[in-house]
């Protein structure tokens, strides 16, 4: 959130798309926190049902709170660190589900083992059936269709026909179902209704391996199930996923939920790639700021790091203090802006519009340097009822003069849609509140 400082408090609806600082996402709930690190896939009601720790890792899903019915393969939760197609990684994640789960719908919580986006997502979920029975699954598109796949369990002859099914599968479903040995946890082997008590830990283990299918040689992606219950660990499956790898780089990972009340704990992502020092990188190639590019370019390396987490850690103290004095650059860039504004020159009310509007759009780190927010809120107040003075007015312009007072450029639409209160000649915007 925007924080007050000194007289001014501005609220703008600008978000960081609109000048285009995407490289870190962050979910923003409905009280305006911004968590780091994580992109929210969802309908507007549902992603309120997403609740974050202190350490900024996804702790609770209250999806059976939400519209249940826009939930199927639109509920996610990705964290935002970047896999290379060729890497290999780890994710797992403790779901403990909520003491009130029932059997009125089928439910499910799980991992997301690979996100792309809405043509490629692979996910891991357990899903708890109406009747007490209950399932995992390996669900998911590859561009476009159904994930094409083989699994060990087919590979040697451990399927319910006890046949070996050496060929390609594209099926939507392909459960591991709660009575079969080779695919149900032996603490839970047989019983009924185990997902809404029993707390689990899933974890996936992926990498880029090399299978012969049907006598042909093909690059696939593994992913080995696991299902770990009390600290003992077991594997209902591996699945070989033909065509992962050729998607491309920069997939995610995360948390995925459906109608499904429950607590996160413990989510990790193991893999190579040194996210810390990309972001040192980042840090390290930051210039003096001598234009409003400039300072979008430090606002989104500290996105970056912010978006690190637990992994901020990695980064060296000098390299943050570093990041620090980009910011206090960036600050004094918008003082120096604010102390050039001039109400003699006929663009007067441009200029303050364009510094205001800027002004909202820093973050919070650089807009705790800004000193000159007193000078801003009189610029402000002064541009409300200001006059050329380089243009002789025109008696018959009055009337229209008189209509535009009040209302000009950008700060006027911010004006006229929030309660604005002009307190010992400084201005104070009220923060609105989201209804949603």
């Amino acid at each position: 959130m925007i924080k007050k400082s000194g007289l001014i408090a501005i609220l703008l609806t600008f978000v960081f798309t609109m000048v285009n600082i995407t490289a870190t996402a962050y979910f923003e709930d409905a009280d305006g926190i911004k968590h780091y690190g994580w992109n929210v896939i969802a309908t507007e009601d549902n992603k309120q049902c997403f609740e974050f720790d202190e350490d900024g890792n996804v702790s609770n899903v209250w999806a059976a709170d939400g519209d249940v019915a826009n939930q199927r393969v639109n509920m996610y939760a990705l964290r935002e660190l970047a896999i290379s197609a060729d890497e290999e990684y780890t994710i797992e994640a403790t779901f403990t589900p909520d003491s009130e789960t029932d059997l009125s719908v089928e439910r499910a919580y799980g991992l997301v083992a690979w996100y792309l986006d809405g043509d490629n997502y692979l996910i891991y979920w357990m899903q708890q059936k109406t009747d007490g029975g209950w399932s995992g699954q390996f669900y998911g598109r590859v561009d476009g269709t159904f994930r094409r796949y083989v699994t060990d369990l087919q590979l040697e002859g451990k399927t319910p026909s006890g046949q070996p099914e050496n060929y390609w599968h594209s099926g939507e479903y392909n459960d591991m179902w709660w009575d079969n040995p080779n695919t149900a946890h032996p603490d839970v082997l047989e019983e009924r209704s185990v997902l809404c008590d029993t707390p689990f830990t899933l974890q996936i283990v992926s990498k880029i391996e090399t299978l012969t299918v049907n006598e042909q040689e093909h690059t696939v992606r593994s992913f080995e199930l696991h299902q770990i219950i009390d600290g003992v660990d077991f594997i209902p499956s591996v699945y070989y996923v033909d065509n992962v790898r050729e998607q491309g780089d920069g997939f995610t990972t995360g948390i995925y939920a459906e109608a499904f009340n429950f607590a996160v704990s413990d989510f990790a992502l193991t893999n190579e790639t040194d996210y810390a020092a990309a972001v040192t990188a980042e840090i390290e190639n930051l210039g003096s700021v001598a234009s409003e590019e400039d300072i979008y370019d430090v606002m989104m390396v500290r996105s970056q790091y912010e978006g690190l987490l637990a992994l901020k850690s990695e980064v060296a103290p000098a390299t943050v203090e570093a990041l620090a004095a980009a910011e206090q650059d960036a600050a004094a860039y918008i003082d120096d802006l604010i102390m050039a504004l001039d109400n003699t020159k006929s663009t007067f009310v441009e200029d303050v519009d364009t510094v205001y509007d800027l002004y909202g759009l820093m973050s919070d780190e650089i807009i705790s340097y800004i000193t000159k927010t007193a000078e801003l809120a009189e610029a402000v107040n002064d541009a409300k009822d200001w006059e050329d003075p380089n243009i002789d007015p025109d008696p018959e312009d009055e009337g229209e003069e008189e209509e535009k007072k009040g209302c000009f450029g950008n700060i006027a639409t911010t004006l006229c849609l929030l309660p604005v209160l002009f307190i010992g000649g400084g201005l104070v915007i009220k923060k609105r509140k989201r209804l949603n």
